[in-house]
């Protein structure tokens, strides 16, 4: 029950035992000699304070002219308060757990934002020295200097790095170092090593656990139009590799990128030299010369799927499904129109003469290219005996009907793109030719005929030119 409500009731019982004295005193008379005895209370087995006594009294007495009320209320004020005050000076978790259980809605609101802020801010602040720590996101220009012997541990390195202001957290650093060493002991290489705090923790553990070797860089630029096999005399040339590796990693090597996967699925003609003859993307490259062969043909790829593959699917697959072509065979038709057309004028034009024989395969069985032939050849010639013209080779466009087994070089992004895409040329008055045929002369000029008669016309207006140009020099 609550103290207050005790100590309201006390002065109720006092007004009553007030108002019943007067009536008594009004009712009696002076002269009577009646006295109220009352009842005399069992002596408790343990006998009260002083106070206590007298409380008793009074409230034994209350029929009595010579009871003290005031007493009984004193006594009653005075235990209110001294319980009140036992109250204040004791804590029990529950009781404030009760409170808090009580309150209205705002206040528990009130105090449990202010919680999640306190718990956010205390959370937010060992988040971000946390990550700082682990990736050295802000320099306070420390360097520290690590002595490390054969018997030195990550307890040793650890304590060093702190001690002199590298890290903030080692717990956290020895946690990385289990990590990093795949729950192994990480083996650390002997000697003196200065190390800045702008390092992360990987940058210090390699530091410390790597053989520090110059390495050399080479920079490579592959013209378009390059064989597989320029390529790679091009990069051994430059100290990149060995011939033998990088055959086998063209030929063999599981590479992840989706048209490779692909190409093998598909499978590809038993009389192709190069599995990736096509695919090696021609542009600048910086290499180390101590780079694995496979990793160098790894970058041309990832040049390859970043140019061209990833735009594919969205770009130029329903047109090449059209052409009734695989994706193969663009690469390949791309890399025979790199080789025959001199200017990106006539890219699109050599790439309708093309594609205008593989529609026809009736009448123009044979794309009849010069470059085909020039592939297998072990050098290039300016100009084709018939003899060159007559080797019996899978690739020779003169013998072997429709597409070469595989791409005859490594085509551009405006070779590919003609090869999907490929439009008629035009004659001097802007009509468009149906073509079949064409031939070029040494200037890169390429004329276009429809038929037999028409192209060898065109061939002795190369060769006047062709002469013209030899008499020149």
């Amino acid at each position: 029950m609550d103290n207050n409500k005790n100590g309201s009731n006390t002065e109720d019982i006092l007004k009553i035992i007030e108002e019943y004295r007067k009536k008594n005193e009004t009712a009696s008379s002076p002269d009577d000699d009646v006295k109220v005895v009352p009842d005399t209370p069992e002596e408790p087995e343990n006998e009260p304070e002083e106070e206590e006594s007298e409380a008793f009294a009074a409230m034994t007495g209350h029929f009595s002219d010579n009871a003290d009320l005031s007493k009984l209320k004193n006594t009653k004020d005075k235990h209110f308060v001294a319980n009140k005050e036992k109250k204040k000076k004791r804590f029990s978790f529950s009781n404030f757990l009760t409170r808090i259980g009580n309150m209205s809605f705002l206040p528990k609101a009130v105090l449990y934002l202010a919680f999640v802020l306190i718990a956010a801010v205390y959370c937010s602040y060992f988040a971000v020295t946390g990550i700082n720590d682990v990736f050295a996101l802000v320099s306070t220009d420390v360097n520290a200097s690590i002595t490390v012997t054969e018997t030195t541990t990550i307890e040793d390195i650890t304590a060093q790095l702190e001690e002199q202001g590298v890290i903030k957290y080692p717990w956290l650093f020895k946690l990385y170092c289990n990590v990093y060493g795949d729950g192994s002991d990480v083996e650390f290489i002997a000697g003196d090593y200065t190390i800045p705090d702008n390092l992360n923790f990987s940058n210090i553990l390699y530091r410390l656990t790597t053989v520090q070797v110059e390495r050399t860089e080479v920079r490579v630029t592959i013209p378009e139009g390059y064989t597989v096999d320029q390529i790679i005399d091009l990069l051994v040339s430059k100290g990149i590799g060995q011939r033998e590796d990088y055959v086998e990693a063209i030929n063999n090597y599981p590479y992840k990128h989706e048209f490779v996967r692909q190409l093998d699925e598909m499978g590809y003609s038993e009389d192709r030299v190069y599995r990736l003859e096509g695919y090696l993307y021609p542009d600048t490259y910086d290499f180390y010369t101590d780079t694995a062969e496979y990793l160098v043909i790894n970058r041309f790829l990832n040049n390859f799927n970043t140019r061209f593959w990833q735009h594919y699917e969205e770009n130029y697959k329903a047109d090449v499904e059209k052409l009734g072509m695989t994706f193969d065979d663009i690469v390949t038709m791309a890399s025979l129109i790199q080789m025959e057309a001199r200017f990106i004028i006539d890219y699109e034009c050599i790439s309708y003469v093309f594609h205008n024989r593989l529609s026809h395969s009736n009448t123009f069985p044979y794309l009849e290219s010069d470059a085909t032939i020039q592939y297998f050849l072990d050098a290039r010639k300016e100009d084709l005996s018939a003899e060159d013209l007559k080797t019996d080779n899978p690739y020779n466009s003169y013998l072997y009907a429709g597409l070469t087994p595989g791409a005859i070089c490594c085509p551009g992004l405006d070779a590919l793109e003609a090869a999907i895409y490929p439009a008629p040329p035009v004659d001097s008055y802007g009509r468009e030719i149906n073509a079949y045929y064409f031939v070029s002369d040494v200037t890169g000029k390429t004329y276009y005929a429809q038929s037999n008669s028409g192209h060898e016309a065109n061939k002795k207006k190369a060769e006047e030119v062709n002469k013209l140009y030899d008499e020149q020099e």
